[in-house]
């Protein structure tokens, strides 16, 4: 559930590729551990538009639809259910779905070139276009990320309405998607264990993410106990939190209004070493189940299975999102579990 080091980025740089111009410049990919080369910083790129999806946006997602254009080309538009906002507090009267994002992608591999065209606009406040007005008849901006090298570096800036633009702004913006992209591919390539999508071991016919074997690393019982843990201390990370342990079994993690103190979402977490079950249930301040995650330990071998379910239960199709958050939860309960502190 932890997070790595981030790749700073820097506004308003001069540019290495259009002297005279001004970049956003980011700190040397050499000096990840281990070291990222600029293709699979753009491989990572690419994977990432294909499902630009944060973990918000999956509780209310509709659809996610991807058209391919040729081997270095697709559009990609991302349709959050109008329904599901509004039982947030976030959608329109008539329920109408919202286009979260809808861009189209295009990279030139010679020149090490990615540019992503915006048909709505993703960055707060706006945060997307309601469905019956978004259309792609016309880009609202350009975002190009060239990658540089000696030392490998990402260099980009944004083109919206004629100006160039390589703002704070800018740069904070990406500097989520440089750390998602670095993240995924230190947690692959420093994994001890490594996790993928596969057929569910607990309910057949289902999908989850699953883990190779976890035996060789840390028992049964301290896998388990650790990840409850784990689980308690990042949920109670916001200011204010209230930690109520029901039982031996349950906990639950209230987050209240900063400006009201008023309880606005609950985490009712319950879990059993015995039958390895664990499930995390979000609730909103009237008791509404709004979002589910659940895991599932099994024995001979030890195997984390993971998988979440929408308000209604329903299984939701395990996303690459999804499966690097698992990534990073089992090794890193894999090393709290193994550490002497």
């Amino acid at each position: 559930m932890g997070n790595t080091n981030a790749l700073e980025l820097q506004a308003d740089q001069d540019s290495p590729t259009n002297p005279g111009c001004l970049s956003v410049v980011s700190a040397s990919l050499d000096e990840v551990d281990p070291p990222m080369s600029a293709d699979a910083f753009i491989d990572g790129l690419l994977e990432l538009m294909r499902y630009p999806v944060d973990a918000l946006a999956e509780r209310v997602l509709k659809s996610v639809e991807v058209t391919d254009h040729g081997p270095d080309s697709f559009t990609v538009k991302v349709l959050l259910d109008g329904k599901a906002l509004s039982s947030w507090g976030y959608g329109r009267e008539d329920n109408c779905d919202r286009v979260r994002t809808w861009k189209k992608v295009t990279v030139d591999r010679a020149q090490k070139l990615v540019i992503t065209e915006d048909y709505v606009m993703e960055a707060a406040p706006v945060f997307g276009e309601w469905a019956d007005k978004a259309e792609d008849k016309e880009a609202v901006n350009a975002c190009h990320v060239k990658m540089l090298a000696e030392p490998t570096r990402i260099e980009s800036w944004l083109l919206q309405g004629g100006q160039r633009v390589s703002s704070q702004d800018l740069a904070s913006g990406l500097q989520e998607w440089v750390n998602r992209i670095v993240s995924s591919y230190q947690s692959v390539a420093n994994a001890k264990v490594k996790v993928a999508i596969g057929p569910s071991k607990k309910e057949p016919g289902q999908k989850s993410v699953l883990s190779q074997a976890i035996d060789d690393h840390v028992y049964y019982e301290t896998y388990f106990s650790t990840m409850v843990k784990m689980t308690k201390e990042e949920l109670s990370k916001p200011p204010g939190a209230v930690v109520d342990d029901v039982n031996d079994s349950e906990f639950v993690i209230s987050i209240p209004e900063p400006e009201t103190d008023k309880i606005k979402t609950k985490w009712v977490v319950k879990h059993s070493e015995a039958t390895g079950d664990m499930s995390i249930c979000v609730q909103n301040e009237e008791g509404q189940v709004m979002d589910q995650f659940f895991r599932h330990l099994h024995k001979d071998p030890v195997v984390l299975e993971s998988w979440s379910a929408g308000q209604d239960g329903a299984r939701r199709e395990p996303s690459s999102r999804f499966v690097l958050q698992i990534q990073k939860e089992v090794n890193n309960t894999i090393d709290k579990a193994t550490s002497w502190f």
